[in-house]
């Protein structure tokens, strides 16, 4: 189902879906710390032209910073 929904929506019209997405998760999940790195990350890319580059760079350090952590905390 969810393929076929998004096979009728524009290449233009996903990519506002996921700017919107991103900005209703920046809004809810402050940029420090945010646990939900990885969701953002991904909604960023997926908006594609229609965000900045350094964006998508900040949350993928954010994401790789988690990874880091958790790993860490989990050899502990």
């Amino acid at each position: 189902m969810r393929q076929t929904l998004l096979a009728t929506i524009s290449a233009p019209r996903r990519q506002l879906l996921h700017l919107r997405a991103t900005e209703a998760l920046e809004q809810a999940h402050p940029l420090t710390e945010s646990k939900q790195a990885v969701a953002i990350a991904q909604h960023v890319r997926q908006a594609g032209a229609l965000t900045e580059n350094r964006q998508l760079v900040r949350y993928l350090k954010l994401t790789g910073k988690s990874a880091l952590e958790t790993t860490a905390q989990a050899l502990s």
